[in-house]
């Protein structure tokens, strides 16, 4: 396991990616919000509360609670139930990845110059 930088991220740079992706995701209007939840929370598994800086502990745990909530192992295959979260949980799952990636951001950005590749670029 990496040891955490002072901002309390293990990687930086992993993380703001898997986040950004996970954003993107998040506002495809294409997938089902199931499909949509089951690929950012396998990006976001990989990355234990100890990852994250003290603060957003509580909001990678409820990603990684959610994700286990929704799984229903069968015999042969996984069947994922996302779409059973509604209402509140719903929003708080949405707010909680959403928060991460701006926390993220905000501490590459503290990092300085030599992190600028991780900002978004026209394309």
């Amino acid at each position: 396991m990496a040891t955490a930088m002072p901002s309390g991220w293990t990687s930086h740079v992993q993380t703001l990616l898997d986040l950004r992706s996970s954003v993107e995701l998040l506002a495809d209007g294409s997938k089902s919000f199931n499909q949509k939840m089951q690929t950012i929370t396998l990006m976001l598994v990989r990355w234990r509360a100890s990852d994250v800086p003290l603060a957003l502990r509580p909001k990678i745990e409820r990603v990684h609670e959610a994700r286990r909530q929704a799984m229903e192992q069968l015999r042969h295959a996984e069947i994922w139930h996302f779409d059973d979260i509604r209402g509140k949980a719903r929003k708080q799952l949405i707010a909680d990845i959403i928060d991460l990636y701006s926390a993220c951001l905000l501490d590459v950005h503290k990092l300085g110059p030599e992190y600028a590749f991780l900002y978004p670029s026209e394309e």
